[in-house]
């Protein structure tokens, strides 16, 4: 592994923090948001919903990259290029 600049390793940890942050959040919220009651929705309904969210966040990072291609595609990163 290559040496890291103080720089590198602070965007390294505020990485790590956001995403503590948001998965900290995004897993307690449901307990105390009274949606399942506003929307009358059952509990294989909530948690078919609660998936959509994990799954769509999931393909918003594996789709862009399915399609960069060596940095040819403009405005995309790829993964040579370190993302």
């Amino acid at each position: 592994m290559l040496a890291q600049t103080t720089s590198q390793k602070m965007v390294r940890w505020a990485v790590l923090a956001m995403f503590f942050a948001n998965g900290a959040v995004l897993t307690n919220w449901p307990a105390v948001f009274p949606i399942q009651t506003g929307l009358t929705l059952s509990e294989s309904e909530l948690g078919l919903a609660l998936m959509g969210m994990a799954v769509g966040a999931g393909l918003s990072i594996v789709v862009p990259l399915a399609f960069s291609t060596a940095g040819n595609t403009p405005g995309l990163p790829s993964i040579e290029s370190g993302l």
